[in-house]
């Protein structure tokens, strides 16, 4: 009952989903890292002129400062605990107690240790003019913990027609491994 090594079970089949999936991979990058991103680098590239890409990214790492990278990690980690927060409850009430499983706990408490973790490193990198690698670093860490929590959701997946053999509703799946169509 509630082993350790369920959460590094559990968090290396999330790892495998999120290299395998590359339209969630593909939104990741594009909605939460570039648009929401965006007071991180629209500056530095918009404000180079002449474009040089050299300088543009040298920039853009002087644009990661404690502040920048807090203004992006706590309304992304906000929403998060907000969406999870009525996504299990909605589960609870649906299926009970089923819902908390051993691998859900644990990933509750990382999330929780996570949250306390970043921070502190929020809090020792505090410098509104230069790079911190504790920023930087727990700046990544909302992010994986972002990934983490989302690779499972099904607004995020590829559509599946409900006739293929791996998708759809239970029904047709039945169907089909009985050779109906």
């Amino acid at each position: 009952m509630y082993k350790f090594s369920e959460l590094t079970e559990e968090l290396s089949r999330k790892n495998k989903l999120i290299t395998s999936n590359h339209l969630f991979l593909f939104f990741f990058m594009v909605i939460v890292v570039f648009i929401g991103g965006i007071s991180i680098w629209f500056v530095p590239v918009f404000n180079t002129v002449p474009f040089d890409i050299f300088e543009v990214v040298k920039k853009i790492c002087a644009n990661l400062t404690a502040f920048n990278l807090m203004a992006f990690s706590i309304p992304l980690l906000s929403v998060l605990m907000l969406d999870n927060s009525f996504s299990l409850f909605l589960s609870y009430k649906e299926n009970g107690s089923e819902i908390l499983n051993n691998s859900s706990i644990w990933l509750a408490i990382s999330f929780f240790v996570c949250l306390i973790f970043i921070t502190i490193l929020f809090g020792v990198g505090r410098n509104d003019v230069d790079f911190s690698l504790a920023s930087f670093i727990a700046w990544l860490l909302t992010l994986y913990i972002w990934l983490v929590s989302n690779v499972e959701e099904r607004k995020y997946q590829a559509p599946t027609s409900s006739g293929s053999p791996s998708g759809g509703d239970l029904n047709s799946s039945a169907a089909l491994m009985r050779g109906q169509k």
